[in-house]
């Protein structure tokens, strides 16, 4: 028959066991806390990199979208300006080849006389409107200048006749005439300007025939 267990430990023995028991406990515990308190730093380390990637890339992507909207803006500026120049073109384009206007405007013009210079200038004129608060009409032409010589005021008077009763032609007139000799030889220098509508547009003979 089992009797009671004896304690025959010495309480000084037992009282340091307890205290060693305690302490490892304890040092078990401060170890699992270190060790989660370690994981939880590795992965809120993990989580702060991820966020950092992520943002970074973000960044990226809008430093690729402010370029993309810069370049964008860029080309259509560029668009704008190339799309003025062609309304301003049309807006000044000659109905006809200057060529074209350089061979009317020669064989209108008689042997005798010669021209020294030639200068062509758009102009816009806007009429003013009938109706009040409505934009007046614009007409566009080119204004020539012609300067240059003939034998008298008879072949300058032939010269301006024959732009008048041009269809290409339209407001001839003199602006000047003076006497002059050219080689000893006397002779009329004068100033003759004449416009070319840019309402209008023209076909030429050989073009419109069959």
């Amino acid at each position: 028959m089992n009797g009671p267990a004896v304690d025959l430990m010495p309480a000084a023995c037992r009282e340091r066991l307890g205290r060693k028991s305690r302490v490892r406990a304890w040092a078990l515990r401060y170890a699992a806390l270190a060790a989660a308190l370690a994981v939880l730093i590795v992965a809120t380390e993990v989580r702060e990199q991820s966020r950092r990637l992520r943002v970074a890339d973000l960044q990226k992507q809008v430093d690729f979208t402010v370029e993309q909207r810069r370049k964008a803006d860029a080309i259509s500026a560029r668009i704008d300006e190339f799309d003025a120049a062609l309304a301003q073109h049309e807006r000044l384009a000659l109905p006809l080849s200057v060529t074209a206007v350089i061979e009317t405007l020669a064989a209108a013009t008689p042997d005798a006389v010669t021209f020294t210079t030639l200068s062509m200038t758009p102009k816009l004129v806007r009429h003013r409107s009938i109706k009040p608060g409505e934009p007046g009409a614009e007409e566009r032409f080119i204004l020539f200048e012609i300067r240059g010589l003939a034998p008298s005021d008879t072949d300058l008077a032939r010269l301006v006749a024959e732009l008048e009763t041009n269809p290409l032609f339209t407001n001839a007139s003199i602006d000047f005439t003076t006497q002059t000799d050219v080689y000893g030889a006397p002779a009329r220098e004068f100033g003759v300007t004449c416009e070319i509508s840019l309402e209008r547009r023209f076909v030429l003979a050989e073009e419109a025939a069959p």
